[in-house]
């Protein structure tokens, strides 16, 4: 690794540069995320010390700076509302003949039969620079009905290409889960309150902080004022937060690192036994341990941990991790498990073929919560 050009980073961020350096080699989002909390203006002006610091080339680290600065733009292009459920997954279960599809609230109850653009979408999911994250996830869902297609006809493992697609959906539809994007808010939450419980306790750091503002060198703060002072050290960091600039880039990292835990897994191509068939609900990827009764990120089943990982893509038709590239059919006694745990880890609603089997379960598993509508 080059030395850093005499005299160090300029911008008089030592500590702050010494953290970032190790970090450069890490995923483009993470790094962009990084670059924002040591200041975009100050990491620009530093550049040329992160390069040879690093070893890598500072045009790489300009392209990086580049997304950073459109990731933090208000003005970034955005998408009103985001479906947490691809509409190709939606359209599955939709009746062919009118194209709509059916709707449980676990609120409100059975719901009337809605489009596949209607339902399973937030407004503001991810709140900056969304058009990126859209065209993102638009790669893997342009493919998705060719690759469902094929699993449908029993030919899927004869095209590595499906295959590859099938597995990106599965890491897109967790990525994105209402879950994991639980699991980041608290997580920042905590972070913030550790390092606000730092500074707080930093009582030089503070006292220098004073003596910057105000030129005061003989007295010390109040505690309006150290409070004063901790604020503004947490604005950057506070800011990324509320703002949703972190959710937006942690949302592609969390991707591309799903991506790549599942590229070396086997898939199993699930069929329910006749007389049966799946639902899917808007936390659609359901991670277990190995005994089932642990499910999910929240329940401390990450996908990297998981024993089954699922993914409904219509009424007949679900994929899983498992040990070996084959089709299977499940009895009705696993098919209503399955369907049981997409209920269960639903935030709002679940949705199905309408008039099919699987439309009566939700409200036997989840009755409404109320208040009901006329």
């Amino acid at each position: 690794m080059n030395s850093p050009p005499a005299g160090g980073p300029p911008s008089g961020k030592a500590a702050a540069f010494a953290y970032l350096v190790p970090l450069l080699s890490q995923s483009p989002e993470n790094v962009a995320l990084f670059i924002l909390g040591y200041g975009l203006a100050d990491f620009e002006t530093d550049i040329s010390h992160f390069a040879a610091a690093s070893g890598i080339a500072e045009h790489a680290l300009r392209v990086i700076a580049a997304i950073a600065r459109q990731g933090q733009d208000p003005a970034a292009r955005k998408v009103k509302e985001q479906h947490v459920v691809s509409r190709v997954l939606l359209r599955q279960f939709a009746d062919p003949t009118t194209g709509l599809v059916g709707h449980y609230s676990v609120q409100f109850g059975v719901r009337p039969l809605t489009g596949p653009g209607g339902i399973a979408k937030l407004g503001d999911y991810v709140k900056m620079d969304s058009q990126t994250t859209e065209e993102l996830w638009g790669k893997t869902e342009s493919k998705l009905p060719d690759a469902i297609g094929a699993a449908r006809a029993g030919t899927l493992f004869t095209n590595p290409d499906y295959v590859a697609t099938i597995k990106e959906a599965i890491a897109l539809h967790y990525a994105r889960s209402l879950d994991v994007h639980d699991q980041h808010e608290g997580l920042w939450k905590q972070f913030l309150d550790a390092k606000r419980a730092s500074a707080s306790a930093d009582e030089a750091g503070i006292n220098r902080l004073y003596v910057l503002k105000t030129d005061d060198t003989t007295g010390k703060p109040d505690d309006a004022m150290r409070e004063t002072l901790v604020t503004e050290l947490m604005e950057g960091s506070t800011n990324i937060f509320e703002t949703g600039i972190a959710f937006r880039f942690r949302v592609e990292h969390y991707f591309h690192e799903a991506t790549k835990l599942l590229a070396s897994a086997n898939l199993e191509v699930l069929t329910p036994s006749a007389g049966n068939e799946f639902l899917i609900g808007d936390v659609p990827v359901v991670t277990s341990d190995a005994s089932g009764h642990f499910r999910g990120i929240n329940a401390g089943v990450p996908i990297g941990s998981a024993k089954m990982v699922a993914l409904p893509l219509g009424p007949e038709l679900l994929v899983s991790l498992g040990p070996n590239d084959v089709y299977r059919e499940l009895d009705s006694t696993y098919v209503k498990r399955l369907n049981t745990w997409q209920i269960e880890a639903a935030h709002r609603g679940v949705f199905f073929r309408p008039g099919g089997p699987a439309e009566g379960l939700a409200v036997q598993v989840r009755p409404p919560t109320g208040p009901t509508r006329s």
